[in-house]
C-alpha cells in the first residue's frame, strides 16, 4: 500500500478516536461520573445516548472502541464490556432496520425494543 494512504489513514484514525474519547469525556461529565473505569451499565447509557444522538450503528462501535482504547491506554484491564455494548448496539441496528420497515409501510406507530 502506497505510504502516503497509510499515513492518511493512521491520521484519519487518530481524529476519529480523539473527536471518540471527547465525546465519551463529556458524556461522563455531563453525567457526573469517572470515565475510567467504565461499569457496563454506564456503556450501555453510553450507547443508548449515542443511539438518540442519532449516530449510525458502525460510529457507535467505534466510539466503543475508542472507550476500550481509554482503558488501555491508562494500564487498566478491558473488562469486556463492549461486549455487552456491541449487543445494544446491534439491538440498535436492528431498530434502525424495523424503522425502515415502518416509514416504507407507511406505519405511523413508535418501535420501541
Amino acid at each position: 500500500m502506497d505510504p502516503e494512504v497509510i499515513q492518511l489513514s493512521e491520521e484519519w484514525t487518530q481524529r476519529s478516536y480523539s473527536s471518540a474519547k471527547r465525546r465519551y469525556l463529556s458524556f461522563c461529565s455531563a453525567c457526573v461520573v469517572s470515565p475510567i473505569p467504565t461499569s457496563q451499565s454506564l456503556l450501555c447509557c453510553y450507547v443508548a445516548y449515542l443511539t438518540n444522538a442519532g449516530l449510525a450503528h458502525f460510529t457507535i462501535k467505534s466510539y466503543q472502541a475508542a472507550v476500550r482504547l481509554m482503558h488501555i491506554e491508562n494500564g487498566r484491564e478491558d473488562p469486556g464490556i463492549c461486549d455487552m455494548a456491541g449487543k445494544a448496539g446491534a439491538g440498535t441496528k436492528r431498530s434502525e432496520n424495523d424503522t425502515s420497515s415502518h416509514e416504507k409501510s407507511g406505519s405511523k406507530t413508535a418501535n420501541y425494543h
